[in-house]
């Protein structure tokens, strides 16, 4: 028998050992980094926590609004308008409060002023001719990519005062049904992605609490103001039960003061002879 080498085995010993380190680096290079692995998630983070930030500012808004304006309906509209516009990164918004069945005019943000004027002029009734009447048919929320395009969209050369292209209209529903309807528009073709639609419905939910708070308590302070009001003329009767003049200058003041400076008229007993043709 004839003995082996032992040179020849060195050498495949060595052979075998270059090939497996030679293994690992092949596999150490062909394996994904980890950071390659993350960065999508870490940027799918990143902007669902930009959006949040942005939603609880928009919201932080409209809630400063309601507290500075003393519950006033008007400014806490206007302060949805704004936050809404600027949450979905449109040009200018606008919204449509429900009055009698159909939608009237309640407050708009950064709109030019002739398409303003329009605006404040329209009366809307649900239906697919327009982006708010659109919200309010289907309740949901509506995106139109391009509106010269839209075969329904009926407002075209009114719009063209804004140079408004792509819109989106989003209802407010209180008990189910679209009370208020917000209108946000591009002056360009730049379709409103999902996530903006997405931000869009939860900001919808969220403001429309705060609108529902405000008016209630609108509606609170009004009833406090007339029962107030009421009192002070009980009272003048009390103290003058022979004598109409204060009585009615009172039930002037306090009316004026309920209607904000509404024309308002009281007659005193002089004043209606005169109307029924007697002598001054």
């Amino acid at each position: 028998m004839r003995k082996r080498s032992t040179a020849g085995g060195k050498k495949a010993k060595a052979r075998h050992r270059t090939a497996l380190k030679s293994g690992r680096r092949k596999a150490r290079v062909a394996k994904p980094p980890s950071g390659a692995i993350e960065k999508p998630e870490i940027a799918l983070l990143t902007r669902e926590l930009d959006d949040a930030r942005d939603q609880q500012m928009a919201m932080s808004e409209v809630l400063h609004a309601i507290s500075r304006s003393k519950f006033d309906l008007s400014a806490v509209l206007e302060s949805v308008a704004e936050a809404a516009a600027r949450l979905c990164r449109s040009d200018g918004a606008v919204i449509f409060q429900l009055d009698g069945g159909v939608y009237r005019f309640a407050a708009g943000y950064s709109l030019l002023p002739a398409y303003l004027e329009i605006e404040r002029q329209s009366i809307i009734a649900p239906g697919p001719g327009t982006v708010v009447g659109r919200a309010a048919m289907t309740r949901q929320v509506i995106r139109i990519d391009d509106l010269l395009s839209d075969p329904h969209y009926e407002l075209k050369e009114e719009s063209k005062a804004e140079g408004n292209r792509s819109m989106i209209g989003v209802p407010l529903l209180r008990d189910g049904e679209p009370v208020v309807v917000i209108g946000l528009g591009r002056r360009r073709i730049d379709p409103f992605g999902d996530r903006e639609i997405e931000l869009a419905t939860t900001f919808a939910a969220q403001a429309m609490i705060a609108i529902e708070n405000a008016r209630l308590l609108n509606e609170l302070r009004q009833s406090l103001e007339q029962q107030k009001a009421a009192s002070e003329v009980l009272q003048a009767i009390s103290s003058a039960p022979g004598d109409l003049e204060p009585i009615f200058t009172t039930m002037l003041e306090k009316a004026t003061r309920i209607l904000r400076g509404g024309v308002c008229c009281a007659l005193s007993p002089r004043r209606r002879r005169v109307a029924a043709g007697g002598d001054l």
